[in-house]
């Protein structure tokens, strides 16, 4: 009887166990899943724009997002398929009013959009009445104006371009962002961003400039993502084409700034074994000791390729040259499109936690399997050209202003290629008004086949062993080399015989000239003494 008590009570407890574990454990692990799901962003754009350069408004805006942590799901409004935005999985609507004189005529997004629930965020002109409503503000369209652009909480202002037709926003209840105050003898007011009820708006949008930045931190706050961080100094442009000598010299002149910083470097896959080369993973070597490298992706063509392998075994052959050179790339610099591709995130972007975009122009971007999607990574990057700031007046007592930014950026630098040029970069980082952090609060990871590289607390693993600090590189100048080709002797012989027939040629000419010259005086002097006999 004992027994049979003790079988039902040992029953009734496993069952009690198996009904708690089901019923409260299991949903615990779907939100933790649930939470890590990046969030996901529609991004309908009327026209790309490339007439005027607008592309890469667009092309920023996409990197931005990235950088922010979302997944965007780009496309032109003409593209639209009614109930995308309703069935996507989408926590987010931007609308970019990128060609003003192009109204949007797809009914059916405009009728998702109306009914979309979720937060939107609207850029530029052609706002609806629907969407003016959803804030408390009043807008007002305005044509043939100049803006002052101010941030009055960072302390920095620009002038703006003159604008033919703006639409700005003024009161209201929602957070503002940057004032608008129009160049005339009675000055007026207007907020350049608002946010209310996760409604967004913002009059304009540009790649570079103080809009540039009012943009960044509206939409980082409209995606609740914003973390305010100081950028990293970044020299992008560096390849074995390079002038070696002038490399070694911008690379003391940066050390002796003391800033952190990153160098985007190419790599070669040939030609590995000559002494050049030997020379140009040195003088990268020595740039590593005092900052971190990141492997720019090779130059790619319009041939569509049918080996999805191919540019993932050129890739990681590249960095495995590297490390046998004892050099630890910790990233990948790409230009932003290559998130937008298919092939290029298959073949590339998934070896790296950690990455730099780039911005491209129009006749450098060469897609292969355009999905208009990108994905997302532990850290992005926004690569800020610092001439993208020009223009700008920082205000902080005529001190560095402590701006920082809402994303992970980088401020970038061309690599110089000549004197006067190392001179001007140097310059620029000195006066830079932006204080410059590093990478030490970051971890970096770049897994290939056979090689993992990780950095963390500013130290270097190779295969999870600690890379020991690298020993002083001995310098390698490169030697004159003489070319010894097939024809060589020859052309050389031809070109002696040549030019030593010209010579003598030309010698016999100036003889023949003098003789001549002296025959013809002394007859036409004899003749003038005949005549005045």
């Amino acid at each position: 009887m004992k027994k049979i008590n003790f079988i039902k009570l040992f029953i009734f407890l496993s069952l009690n166990y198996l009904f708690f574990h089901w019923f409260f454990c299991t949903p615990c692990q779907a939100v933790e899943i649930h939470e890590g799901n990046p969030e996901k962003i529609l991004l309908v754009y009327d026209s790309l724009n490339v007439a005027n350069g607008k592309e890469k408004d667009v092309d920023a805006l996409q990197r931005l997002l990235t950088s922010f942590g979302v997944e965007v799901q780009s496309m032109l409004v003409d593209e639209y398929r009614a109930k995308e935005l309703l069935n996507g999985g989408y926590s987010g609507l931007i609308t970019m009013i990128n060609w003003p004189d192009k109204p949007l005529k797809n009914a059916d997004f405009l009728a998702d959009r109306k009914v979309f629930s979720k937060k939107k965020l609207h850029i530029g002109l052609n706002m609806t009445k629907e969407e003016k409503q959803t804030f408390t503000a009043n807008f007002h369209a305005l044509s043939h104006r100049q803006f002052m652009l101010k941030d009055n909480q960072h302390y920095y202002q620009q002038l703006l371009d003159f604008q033919d037709q703006s639409l700005v926003a003024e009161g209201g209840e929602g957070q503002q962002f940057g004032k608008l105050v129009t160049q005339e003898l009675t000055t007026k007011e207007y907020d350049f961003g608002l946010i209310e009820n996760q409604q967004g708006f913002l009059p304009m949008f540009s790649h570079k400039g103080a809009i540039f930045l009012q943009s960044a931190e509206l939409i980082g706050n409209w995606l609740g993502k914003s973390t305010p961080k100081f950028p990293i100094l970044s020299i992008e442009g560096f390849n074995p084409m390079k002038d070696m000598q002038l490399a070694q010299q911008f690379r003391k002149q940066l050390t002796k700034l003391s800033f952190p910083y990153i160098l985007s470097s190419t790599n070669v896959n040939l030609n590995n074994t000559l002494h050049p080369y030997k020379v140009f993973t040195n003088v990268l070597a020595a740039f590593e000791s005092a900052g971190n490298v990141f492997l720019a992706t090779p130059v790619v063509n319009d041939i569509k390729s049918v080996d999805n392998q191919l540019l993932t075994q050129e890739i990681e052959q590249q960095i495995s040259l590297l490390i046998e050179r004892n050099i630890y790339p910790v990233g990948l610099t790409i230009p932003g499109y290559w998130n937008q591709d298919e092939y290029y995130q298959n073949s590339a972007l998934s070896i790296a936690n950690t990455i730099i975009l780039t911005g491209s122009s129009t006749d450098e971007i060469i897609y292969q399997k355009k999905s208009n999607h990108s994905l997302t990574f532990q850290t992005a990057f926004f690569s800020l050209p610092y001439s993208d700031l020009a223009g700008i007046e920082w205000k902080k007592n005529g001190k560095q202003s402590d701006y920082k930014f809402p994303m992970s950026t980088v401020l970038s630098f061309p690599f110089p290629d000549t004197k006067k040029q190392i001179n001007q970069v140097i310059h620029q980082i000195k006066v830079a008004p932006i204080i410059f952090t590093r990478l030490s609060n970051n971890r970096l990871e770049l897994q290939t086949l056979t090689q993992h590289i990780e950095f963390k607390n500013n130290r270097l693993y190779l295969n999870d062993k600690l890379v020991n600090q690298l020993d002083d590189i001995e310098e390698i100048k490169v030697k004159k080399m003489n070319t010894n080709g097939h024809f060589v002797r020859f052309f050389s012989i031809t070109n002696f015989v040549l030019i030593a027939t010209i010579i003598i040629t030309l010698l016999v000419l100036s003889i023949l000239f003098l003789i001549g010259r002296r025959n013809y005086r002394s007859k036409f002097i004899r003749e003038r003494r005949e005549i005045k006999k």
